[in-house]
């Protein structure tokens, strides 16, 4: 069937496209193309097709459908576990929704069944498994390097480079400065990162201007006089698109050579930036923005305890550095101007639920809450404000830009929103939340005991931000106009950012004709998908291994029992998050009562007790099993009775009805260092 037939058919609706999610049970569904309802696909009505694969089927007398055609095979390579049998070998994806195994001829030297290895799909002979070849073997399964690259690789990343990147890397140098680069080798310069941290791509200068004003400069390394459009290293960068972070590994988009040798902002250095310069009032409006190329030399690399030390007053700390007891006490003033407009204009502040992992050795020696300290913010608030400045500089001058965009809430998701919101009394009276209130809504939500599980509720009812060449805004900053401008090394859509920024450098600003910023975004629009979908796979892949690494830690804490919060419920499952942020479920099977789900109240009612999110329990952990990722929880305490969930509904409710809509406090929630806004 050749592709123009099939056009005609789908469009005369007898031919739907698709494409096809799988799972283990061997039956699939097709996802619509046209965005309609999925449907079902038995095994037998495959006809060869994979897991997402894109597909035609045609619709049979029921509403099941059948494959008439693949049109696209989606999966070439994936990770799994190495099984050797008489009869042959075979990979077992690790991705459940992957129905078929991958069978492997030739075997590479050194393969034994048992081994997490990374297989590419050669061919698809009809009505038998996919036949592959082995491309790397990762080590066995079960042991935690062979996991840490099993699923890295299985997120369409990698540990290594390309030899033609490698050397072309090895050969870049510094050289000599060009003509028009800003000489700031004589300005005070810090960077502040983590204690870990190996590659210091930003820097800051603060300083009071005349009339209590302030002056920020910003410093980023210019990965783009090193890494040219085009280049091996370039194309590899674009591949990756995005630095993977692990715990106690780091999995970067550039060669060391240039991510922590020649463009790391090491004190005491020369090194090339792109610097952005930002005047503030005493209020902290912005009054004007310099861009320009240039040269500086780090005076101090300065990490997030040091600096926080200084600010609490610790006086070792502050004898130690002493010439930047000032800067560091400037930079603390704006930093909390600029939080503090950025708040009131509608930026909201979620408290993002993260845990650390630590090791000893090889061994975990505990899972904690991330904690992060206002040295954290100082960074993470002059970051936000140079890309504003960079993205409405580029946006006045009629320049393209790769923006960071964030579109406003969907309806339904507002009206989901609400409805949870009611049940702890923080509610509008009569009519849903509007995407405006929800800021002040999850401030409110803050003071009360169930502050964190409300903000992670309100966190999935919010949209995705991603990358566009098209402004629509930040709606989860409260800006109009964003970019992300400030880490190169990390991440591609920065270094496109520092393109277009040298360009309008240039050319002076001078506006570009329509037609060229038409072939710019065109070009822009498919590397800001790329881009957006690696960073949804980095996230993936970085919640994954702390879900492995969490199985492992808990398998030591079998049969113990805990203070848990619960954090989410469904018809099957209730879950609970421990105080070290670890979160596990309880199935509302082995709860000793009969629940139904209320899910316009998020809770389990049954005969004897009920349970919302935001309740206390006390639980003994019963399973953990690092392969699934799954940890399982038994109750020990009961929930509280109907009786008492009534009595606090009642005092929720006549606290919303004394106070209007819902209360609301100053607070300041922690910041992200590393946040992917």
């Amino acid at each position: 069937m050749s592709r123009r037939s099939i056009a005609k058919n789908i469009y005369k609706n007898t031919l739907i496209e698709g494409e096809i999610r799988g799972n283990r049970k061997g039956f699939a569904f097709l996802a619509r193309a046209d965005g309609g309802e999925d449907l079902f696909i038995a095994p037998s009505r495959l006809g060869g097709a994979q897991h997402g694969d894109t597909v035609v089927c045609r619709r049979l007398y029921s509403e099941d459908v059948e494959v008439v055609k693949v049109l696209k095979r989606g999966i070439r390579d994936m990770v799994g576990t190495l099984k050797v049998y008489r009869n042959g070998s075979f990979v077992v994806p690790d991705d459940d929704a992957y129905y078929s195994d991958i069978r492997v001829q030739d075997l590479p030297q050194g393969a034994l069944s048992g081994q997490k290895v990374v297989v590419d799909i050669v061919d698809y002979p009809k009505g038998a498994n996919p036949e592959g070849k082995i491309r790397r073997i990762l080590g066995k399964a079960g042991e935690k390097e062979s996991e840490v690259l099993s699923c890295l690789y299985r997120f369409g990343f990698s540990d290594v480079f390309p030899q033609d990147v490698l050397e072309q890397a090895a050969r870049l140098t510094m050289g000599e400065a060009e003509p028009d680069r800003m000489d700031l080798r004589g300005t005070l310069t810090i960077t502040i990162d983590g204690d870990d941290a190996r590659d210091f791509d930003d820097a800051i200068s603060v300083s009071r201007t005349k009339g209590d004003g302030y002056e920020l400069w910003v410093h980023i390394a210019d990965v783009s006089h090193f890494v040219q459009e085009g280049s091996a290293i370039d194309e590899e960068a674009y591949r990756r698109a995005t630095s993977v972070y692990f715990p106690r590994q780091a999995f970067p988009m550039l060669p060391e050579a240039l991510s922590n040798h020649l463009c790391s902002l090491v004190p005491n250095e020369d090194r090339f930036c792109l610097s952005c310069r930002m005047r503030f009032t005493e209020h902290g409006e912005r009054k004007d923005v310099l861009l320009t190329k240039s040269v500086i030399r780090s005076d101090y690399r300065m990490t997030y305890g040091k600096v926080q030390g200084i600010l609490d007053g610790d006086e070792a700390l502050c004898a130690e550095y002493r010439p930047l007891l000032k800067m560091l006490a400037t930079a603390q003033d704006l930093a909390r101007l600029l939080r503090r407009k950025r708040i009131d204009r509608g930026a909201i502040d979620f408290a993002a639920h993260e845990t650390t992992v630590l090791f000893d050795g090889d061994k975990i020696e505990g899972v904690v809450p991330a904690c992060l300290a206002e040295s954290n913010a100082i960074i993470e608030d002059f970051m936000i404000a140079a890309n504003e400045a960079v993205a409405s500089t580029l946006q006045r001058a009629g320049y393209p830009c790769a923006y960071r965009v964030h579109d406003v809430p969907e309806e339904d998701k507002l009206r989901t929103l609400t409805a949870f919101a009611e049940c702890f009394g923080l509610a509008p009276t009569d009519r849903y939340l509007n995407e405006k209130e929800i800021c002040d809504f999850v401030r409110a939500a803050a003071e009360t005991p169930y502050g964190d599980v409300i903000s992670t509720v309100a966190i999935r009812c919010m949209q995705k931000a991603k990358y566009s060449p098209y402004n629509i805004g930040h709606y989860g900053l409260g800006s109009e106009c964003y970019c992300h401008f400030t880490s190169p090394i990390r991440r591609y859509p920065d270094l496109m950012v520092h393109r277009l920024v040298k360009r309008y450098l240039a050319e002076h600003g001078a506006r570009l004709a329509a037609e060229e910023v038409d072939a710019v975004n065109e070009a822009l629009e498919g590397s800001c998908m790329h881009c957006s979908m690696q960073e949804r796979a980095a996230e993936k892949a970085e919640r994954d291994i702390v879900h492995y690494y969490e199985a492992v830690y808990m398998q030591e804490h079998l049969e113990e029992q805990f203070d848990a919060v619960v954090s989410g419920v469904t018809a099957r499952m209730m879950f609970a998050t421990l105080p070290n942020g670890i979160e596990g479920g309880i199935l509302v099977e082995d709860m000793h009562d009969s629940f139904y789900y209320d899910p316009m109240r998020y809770r389990l009612v049954g005969q004897h007790s009920v349970y919302r999110i935001g309740d206390t329990v006390q639980v003994v952990v019963t399973d953990s099993d690092p392969k699934s990722r799954r940890i399982r929880f038994e109750l020990v305490r009961k929930g509280p009775t109907l009786g008492d969930v009534a009595h606090m509904e009642r005092r929720t409710s006549a606290r919303r009805g004394q106070h209007g809509t819902y209360r609301t406090k100053d607070h300041k929630a922690p910041k992200r260092s590393k946040r992917r806004r």
